[in-house]
This record gives C-alpha cells, sequence and structure tokens, in this order.
C-alpha cells in the first residue's frame, strides 16, 4: 500500500510495508518499543512536572509511589495514534497562562491548607475555576502576562536583529 508524505511542501508517494499482525524483526521490535518510551516520556512529562511543583524536587517515598502507579496504569492503556481525553492546557497563549495560573493558585491554597491532590485533580479544579466568575479575572491577569511577554519578546528580537543587519566595520570593506 502507497500513502502520500510531504516534505518541504513536496509531495512523495511512500511503502507503507505494516500492517495489522506484521510480524516485527528484532530490529523493528526495538524502535517501536523506543518510539513507546519517548511517547510514554513525553505525554506523562506533565504529570511529573505538577508533581515536582506540588511536592517539590525531592518527592516523598509516597508521591513516588502514586506517580509510579499513575505511570504504570498511563502505560498500560496507552495506544499508538489514539489521543486519550484529558485536561490539556489550551493553545491559546491567553488561556494556557489563564489555566496555569489557576493550578498554580489551586496548588498554593492545598499546601497552605495542608492538603494534597493529583495533578489530574488539580488541572480539573483549574477548568472549573476558569469556568466561574472568578475566570475572567485570571484571563484579565493572564492577558497582561502575555502582553508583557510578547513586548519583551518583540523589543528583545528587534535588538537582535539590529544587530545583525548592522554592517561592521569588516562587512563594509
Amino acid at each position: 500500500m502507497r500513502e502520500s508524505i510531504t516534505i518541504q511542501g513536496l509531495d512523495f508517494a511512500v511503502h507503507s510495508p505494516y500492517e495489522a499482525g506484521h510480524q516485527l524483526t528484532a530490529d523493528e521490535a526495538g524502535v517501536l518499543n523506543q518510539t513507546f518510551h519517548e511517547n510514554l516520556r513525553n505525554n506523562f512529562a506533565s504529570t511529573v512536572k505538577d508533581y515536582k511543583a506540588e511536592h517539590g524536587d525531592d518527592l516523598p517515598e509516597a508521591a513516588l509511589t502514586k506517580l509510579q502507579e499513575e505511570f504504570d496504569e498511563y502505560a498500560k492503556d496507552y495506544k499508538f495514534g489514539v489521543r486519550r481525553g484529558g485536561t490539556r492546557a489550551p493553545a491559546d497563549p491567553i488561556e494556557a497562562e489563564a489555566f496555569r495560573m489557576a493550578k498554580d493558585s489551586i496548588r498554593a491554597k492545598l499546601k497552605e491548607m495542608q492538603r494534597k491532590a493529583d495533578a489530574s485533580d488539580i488541572a480539573d479544579a483549574a477548568v472549573r475555576l476558569l469556568a466561574s466568575d472568578k475566570g475572567n479575572a485570571y484571563r484579565t491577569a493572564a492577558t497582561r502576562r502575555v502582553q508583557e511577554a510578547q513586548k519583551i519578546a518583540q523589543e528583545s528580537l528587534a535588538d537582535v536583529l539590529d544587530n545583525l543587519s548592522a554592517p561592521t566595520e569588516e562587512k563594509a570593506a
């Protein structure tokens, strides 16, 4: 079976040698396992990051055990090419920043109350918080942060580009 892939804007016909029931060679199995491990690492990184944000870099044994259990469950249910549901940060920079701020607020409040929650519960609570009447306050603050970051980026970029495009004495000679 041949499919089309695009490389640098050009379409190429490519043979697809693998299909359900294909017997893997040792090398193919190695590549597939490597890809599986990379996908698990990439997809689970935010959960680990959330745990570290909540507990610090030196996770207590109980948190490590809980994290390993969550990872085992994720790995057991993982399917190539299937997107999992769940709470993801929005793609819009303002919504993403508001989501991050809401999660940080929830973590801080939990810490103040000396309570724990796992990353998915915190993310779900952040979604609910942003959907509440307080959500607009987070979005307003997020808008200011994003605009400030964009301003800094533009100024920094302008400085860098000015220095690149300015002729030096060596270039002029």
